[in-house]
């Protein structure tokens, strides 16, 4: 049986990229997801891959299986400005969102029959948020790309359950050997006098997030909150589908379950309960070490999250 399912999925491999390999997408069509790790990207991009002629582009960013060169030097959580205009990283972007490159992991989710009807490609990114403003400004794409947040006490809070976090288990966190690491140049004190993993976690969330949330307001972006989408699923989806001329097919969407618990939720986390999977982590977490927490978001200058709440002060 082993021996069969390993032929299967080489077989399904193989017709994938042969027929990626004559495929043509067209790169407006890109529709694009910006979210942490841990922070229901999985979840949201299940629900658009139900639409007519999608396929998944699967996390092409991830540092040791996904697609871009370790000799780049993009880091965990790579940086690129604005105005930058090296013209190798516009190339690995451009054939990033048409599926010009790609390997065994970024088709993790593609099948064979979503591929050979599909139109968009849904491209998801877990270590892309700091990207947002330069692809926005070397790009132009048909839907606005999609930033979903998450509390960062939520987010981390679930990063340390489901990963090893390698990167913060060491008592002193170092300055990745990265393109653009001016920012934990400038913050590596600070995040090296916190004493605990999940304050070093958040720390970390806040110096690979509140750049792009305090442009938030500035950029062509369609913005989800993960408390709106868990409380209100079929609201935030339809204003979704709305703002992305796909509201014919909503009916389809709202038919199916939108509480079911995404592939990614290793531990059986999801909460059946709106409230309660919004605090479950916040009630795991006693005053003082809410106190410290919201200095660190005092730190980062950071107004949309509070220590106290689940829900985003927008």
């Amino acid at each position: 049986m082993k021996l069969f399912n390993r032929t299967k999925r080489l077989i399904k491999t193989s017709l994938l990229k042969l027929i990626l390999r004559f495929k043509k997408f067209d790169i407006t069509n890109s529709i694009i997801i910006f979210s942490e790790a841990r922070g229901g990207s999985t979840w949201l991009m299940e629900l658009l891959s139900k639409l007519p002629r999608t396929c998944i582009n699967w996390e092409p960013l991830h540092t040791k299986k996904g697609v871009v060169p370790s000799g780049y030097k993009f880091g965990t959580r790579p940086f690129i400005s604005p105005d930058d205009k090296n013209i190798i990283y516009y190339s690995i972007f451009k054939k990033i969102f048409t599926y010009q490159i790609y390997n065994n992991w970024t088709i993790k989710y593609l099948s064979i029959f979503s591929l050979i009807k599909s139109k968009y490609v849904i491209t998801k990114f877990v270590r892309g948020n700091l990207l947002t403003p330069y692809i926005l400004n070397n790009f132009n794409f048909k839907t606005p790309p999609i930033v979903l947040l998450r509390h960062p006490i939520d987010t981390c809070q679930s990063q340390l359950k489901a990963f090893d976090n390698k990167d913060i288990n060491a008592k002193t966190v170092k300055i990745p050997d990265c393109i653009n690491n001016e920012r934990y140049v400038r913050h590596i004190d600070f995040i090296n006098e916190l004493e605990t993993k999940l304050e070093k976690k958040i720390a970390m969330w806040c110096l690979n997030n509140c750049p792009l949330i305090e442009q938030l307001d500035q950029l062509n972006v369609h913005i989800i909150y993960y408390s709106d989408l868990v409380l209100n699923p079929h609201m935030e989806l339809k204003k979704l589908f709305d703002s992305y001329n796909f509201a014919e097919d909503f009916d389809n969407i709202n038919s199916l379950n939108l509480r079911k618990a995404s592939k990614t939720d290793f531990n059986d986390e999801l909460k059946v309960d709106p409230e309660e999977q919004l605090n479950k982590n916040f009630n795991k977490l006693d005053s003082y070490t809410k106190q410290k927490i919201q200095k660190i978001f005092d730190h980062f200058d950071l107004n949309l999250y509070s220590a106290y709440s689940p829900i985003p002060q927008k």
